[in-house]
Formats: structure tokens, sequence, C-alpha cells
């Protein structure tokens, strides 16, 4: 099945421009700023999230995978979020339900308190 994002919505976290960055100790701050600012975005829509972030990114976007369960339904969803590296604007993807996601590991179809 295949899932169509729709950016939602665009929100500036005050992330510096890192496209030069090259020390570790830069990345980690930036991977940092891209999960702070992930979190900020899913805080009022997905109950106990856990947030993957790519170490590194495109030349342009810095991207997240959030995985947890949706606040109302409390069914398995994932999220995406894209950070431009060179505004600092997020953007989030629209819900991805779990259960249309085959390839999906972990606790698939379960939801949130059935374990």
């Amino acid at each position: 099945m295949k899932c169509r994002l729709i950016l939602l919505a665009g929100v500036s976290m005050g992330i510096s421009k890192v496209c030069p960055a090259s020390t570790p100790e830069a990345w980690a701050e930036y991977q940092e700023d891209v999960r702070a600012a992930s979190e900020a975005l899913i805080d009022d829509i997905v109950l106990k999230p856990e947030v993957y972030v790519d170490p590194f990114g495109s030349e342009s976007f810095g991207m997240a995978i959030i995985h947890g369960f949706d606040r109302s339904t409390l069914a398995e969803v994932v999220y995406i979020t894209v950070c431009d590296k060179s505004t600092g604007n997020m953007e989030i993807s629209g819900e991805i339900p779990c259960s249309g996601l085959g390839w999906w590991g972990g606790s698939r179809g379960r939801k949130h308190g059935s374990e």
C-alpha cells in the first residue's frame, strides 16, 4: 500500500543552518535539535513517541520518523518530520497508520495498553 504524505505544518524551531557542519559535536547538536523540534510537533497527537533521527539527513533536509500511539484512538501510528537545513522550518507528514505498513515490525497492529 502506498502512503502519500501530506505536509501539514511549517514550524520554525530556531534550528540554525547546519549544512557546513562537519564536526561530530555539530552533528550531535543538530540531531538533538531535530529530535526536540519533532517532539514539539507531535506532543499533542502521539502517546509514547519514539523519535528516530536520520543522523545526517540529505544535503538540504534533516528527517525523523516518529512512532507511537494516536492520542484519540490509541492506534499505532507513524509520522515523518522534515527540517529545512537552510531555514530551520519544520514540517510534519500526515498520520501513517501502521496497519497499512506490512513491512513495519515490532508491535504492529497493537493498541496502546493492549500488550
